[in-house]
Protein backbone atom coordinates (compact mmCIF):
# COMPACT_ATOMS: atom_id res chain seq x y z
CA UNK A 1 0.00 0.00 0.00
CA UNK A 2 0.95 3.55 -1.00
CA UNK A 3 -1.55 5.91 0.03
CA UNK A 4 -4.99 6.39 1.49
CA UNK A 5 -7.34 8.27 1.27
CA UNK A 6 -9.56 9.72 4.47
CA UNK A 7 -12.99 11.24 4.22
CA UNK A 8 -14.69 12.02 6.72
CA UNK A 9 -18.42 13.37 6.10
CA UNK A 10 -21.86 13.20 6.81
CA UNK A 11 -21.60 10.86 9.92
CA UNK A 12 -18.37 12.57 11.32
CA UNK A 13 -20.20 16.01 11.39
CA UNK A 14 -20.49 17.34 15.21
CA UNK A 15 -24.40 17.86 15.94
CA UNK A 16 -23.76 20.70 18.39
CA UNK A 17 -21.19 23.91 18.85
CA UNK A 18 -19.97 26.72 16.96
CA UNK A 19 -18.79 26.05 13.90
CA UNK A 20 -14.92 26.78 15.35
CA UNK A 21 -15.85 23.37 17.82
CA UNK A 22 -17.21 21.35 15.37
CA UNK A 23 -14.52 22.45 12.48
CA UNK A 24 -11.60 21.72 15.91
CA UNK A 25 -13.39 18.22 16.17
CA UNK A 26 -13.43 17.29 12.47
CA UNK A 27 -9.94 18.16 12.21
CA UNK A 28 -8.41 16.54 15.32
CA UNK A 29 -10.02 13.37 14.17
CA UNK A 30 -8.87 13.42 10.37
CA UNK A 31 -5.06 14.47 12.38
CA UNK A 32 -5.38 11.97 14.28
CA UNK A 33 -6.11 9.10 11.50
CA UNK A 34 -3.64 11.11 9.22
CA UNK A 35 -0.59 11.58 11.61
CA UNK A 36 -1.11 7.56 12.37
CA UNK A 37 -1.06 6.32 8.59
CA UNK A 38 2.18 8.85 8.08
CA UNK A 39 4.08 6.52 10.80
CA UNK A 40 3.44 3.63 8.00
CA UNK A 41 6.67 2.70 5.60
CA UNK A 42 5.12 1.63 2.70
CA UNK A 43 6.75 -0.98 -0.02
CA UNK A 44 9.13 1.74 -1.66
CA UNK A 45 10.52 2.78 1.91
CA UNK A 46 8.59 5.76 1.88
CA UNK A 47 5.64 6.96 4.17
CA UNK A 48 1.84 6.16 3.29
CA UNK A 49 0.44 9.78 1.10
CA UNK A 50 -2.04 10.88 2.70
CA UNK A 51 -5.10 11.78 0.40
CA UNK A 52 -8.23 14.62 1.81
CA UNK A 53 -11.83 13.74 0.45
CA UNK A 54 -13.51 16.93 0.99
CA UNK A 55 -17.25 16.60 2.87
CA UNK A 56 -19.45 16.30 0.44
CA UNK A 57 -22.67 18.32 -0.24
CA UNK A 58 -25.86 17.09 2.00
CA UNK A 59 -29.34 18.60 1.86
CA UNK A 60 -29.66 19.23 5.81
CA UNK A 61 -26.51 21.08 5.50
CA UNK A 62 -27.80 23.18 3.26
CA UNK A 63 -30.68 23.78 6.01
CA UNK A 64 -28.48 24.45 8.82
CA UNK A 65 -25.94 27.76 8.45
CA UNK A 66 -24.04 26.25 11.16
CA UNK A 67 -23.56 22.62 9.23
CA UNK A 68 -22.57 24.32 5.97
CA UNK A 69 -20.65 26.47 7.42
CA UNK A 70 -18.43 24.34 8.77
CA UNK A 71 -18.16 22.29 5.86
CA UNK A 72 -16.77 24.81 4.13
CA UNK A 73 -14.87 25.73 6.74
CA UNK A 74 -13.07 21.85 6.64
CA UNK A 75 -13.48 21.91 3.08
CA UNK A 76 -10.99 25.29 2.96
CA UNK A 77 -8.97 23.66 5.46
CA UNK A 78 -8.27 20.36 3.31
CA UNK A 79 -7.86 22.18 0.39
CA UNK A 80 -4.73 23.79 2.12
CA UNK A 81 -3.42 20.62 2.54
CA UNK A 82 -4.76 19.78 6.17
CA UNK A 83 -1.98 21.54 8.42
CA UNK A 84 0.35 20.04 6.35
CA UNK A 85 -0.51 16.44 6.39
CA UNK A 86 -2.39 16.28 3.28
CA UNK A 87 -0.35 15.09 -0.14
CA UNK A 88 -3.89 15.56 -2.10
CA UNK A 89 -7.36 16.99 -1.65
CA UNK A 90 -10.30 16.23 -3.86
CA UNK A 91 -12.90 18.82 -4.05
CA UNK A 92 -16.28 17.09 -5.29
CA UNK A 93 -18.45 20.49 -5.11
CA UNK A 94 -18.53 21.22 -8.29
CA UNK A 95 -19.96 17.38 -9.17
CA UNK A 96 -22.63 17.12 -6.15
CA UNK A 97 -25.65 18.92 -6.64
CA UNK A 98 -28.13 19.62 -4.30
CA UNK A 99 -30.67 18.12 -3.44
CA UNK A 100 -28.28 15.23 -2.83
CA UNK A 101 -29.88 11.86 -4.64
CA UNK A 102 -32.67 10.48 -3.66
CA UNK A 103 -32.58 10.32 0.01
CA UNK A 104 -30.42 13.94 0.83
CA UNK A 105 -27.23 12.47 2.03
CA UNK A 106 -25.95 9.82 -0.66
CA UNK A 107 -24.97 10.86 -4.04
CA UNK A 108 -26.76 8.79 -7.11
CA UNK A 109 -24.34 6.07 -8.91
CA UNK A 110 -24.09 9.17 -11.20
CA UNK A 111 -22.83 11.27 -9.36
CA UNK A 112 -20.24 8.88 -7.96
CA UNK A 113 -19.22 7.89 -11.30
CA UNK A 114 -18.58 11.56 -11.99
CA UNK A 115 -16.60 12.34 -9.01
CA UNK A 116 -14.24 9.56 -10.13
CA UNK A 117 -13.70 10.86 -13.48
CA UNK A 118 -13.73 14.47 -13.22
CA UNK A 119 -12.20 14.59 -9.74
CA UNK A 120 -10.69 11.23 -8.04
CA UNK A 121 -8.69 9.72 -11.75
CA UNK A 122 -7.54 13.40 -12.23
CA UNK A 123 -5.88 13.99 -8.88
CA UNK A 124 -4.69 10.77 -8.36
CA UNK A 125 -3.05 10.09 -11.75
CA UNK A 126 0.47 11.56 -10.66
CA UNK A 127 0.43 9.77 -7.59
CA UNK A 128 0.86 6.40 -10.21
CA UNK A 129 4.20 6.48 -9.92
CA UNK A 130 5.25 5.61 -5.85
CA UNK A 131 7.56 8.00 -5.90
CA UNK A 132 5.64 10.95 -6.76
CA UNK A 133 5.42 13.18 -3.52
CA UNK A 134 3.92 16.63 -4.00
CA UNK A 135 5.80 18.76 -1.85
CA UNK A 136 9.10 16.56 -2.23
CA UNK A 137 10.42 14.50 0.47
Amino acid sequence: MTDIFIELSTNSMPTSGTVAARLASLQAGWLDIANGCRAIIGPYGKRLRIHFFDMIKRDAYELDTTQHDTRLAYNAWGAAFADGKADAYYPTDSVVTVPVGSDGIHPAQAVHVQMASDVIVPGYTPFLNPFYFPRGE
